[in-house]
């Protein structure tokens, strides 16, 4: 069983700054404590500008824990608000592409990996639309070999 290291520090706050320098306030007292991880555990990290923050909850390890955790509704609501964010990013990918989304009603499933289709030319005109003409002429010298 993997086991994590969780520091504790009574009156302290820590803040981890972007390049791995960390901020903290004074403190009077700290302990270290290792424990081993709940199973349905995630560690989740957010950044904001130049604070960090990284927590570990545990959100069920499996279906039935966390319907009893939050509530089926509350799962049910989370599940599809993923599943629609997924399946968004593949109809965008589509809709770069100039193919049609419609059969996405019928072919997609949540959790499958959908084919994707890359046009090259769309590729290069993209890389080189924040390029300068110099940049540019660099790049198309380069394609020509």
């Amino acid at each position: 069983m993997v086991r994590h290291s969780v520091t504790k520090a009574v009156g302290t706050t820590y803040t981890t700054l972007k390049g791995g320098s960390i901020m903290a306030e004074e403190t009077t007292n700290a302990v270290e404590e290792t424990a081993a991880p709940v199973s349905g555990s995630i560690e989740v990290t957010a950044k904001k500008g130049e604070r960090e923050a990284t927590i570990v909850y545990d959100f069920g390890k499996d279906l039935d824990e966390m319907v009893s955790k939050f509530g089926g509704e509350i799962v049910h609501q989370n599940a599809r608000a993923n599943m629609k964010i997924s399946l968004q990013g593949i109809m965008r990918r589509r809709l770069e592409a100039g193919e049609a989304c419609e059969d996405l009603v019928e072919t997609w499933k949540p959790g499958t990996v959908m084919e994707r289709t890359v046009d090259p030319l769309a590729t290069a005109k993209k890389a080189m639309a924040g390029m300068s003409e110099d940049e540019k002429q660099a790049f198309i010298a380069e394609l020509l070999g």
